[in-house]
């Protein structure tokens, strides 16, 4: 491990991931993956990219996704989304 990384349990059991360099100042990423392929990862900005190794927002999802109670049983759209609930757009207050 580089200096600078590392895994390490903090007070009241939270666990903290750290990536970088401490020597040099440097920020790393913190990359999660299944086997051999990419599935998340957190850039050192702090933007989370999930199916994209370079997120350029706060959360950059490539492909769909599915968002509500019991809507993480449906498939969304391909490159879509589908919610369930209320949805506002321009408004506080959806109905």
């Amino acid at each position: 491990m580089a200096a600078g990384n590392g895994l390490g349990n903090m007070a009241g059991g939270d666990i903290s991931l750290q990536s970088g360099n401490s020597a040099t100042g440097s920020k790393g990423a913190i990359i999660f993956n299944s086997y051999t392929t990419e599935a998340m990862r957190v850039s050192s900005l702090g933007n989370i990219g999930i199916g994209t190794s370079s997120p350029t927002s706060k959360l950059g999802v490539l492909g769909n996704g599915a968002i509500g109670a019991t809507y993480g049983a449906f498939a969304a759209p391909t490159s879509g989304l589908i919610v369930e609930g209320n949805v506002g757009i321009g408004t506080t207050a959806p109905s």
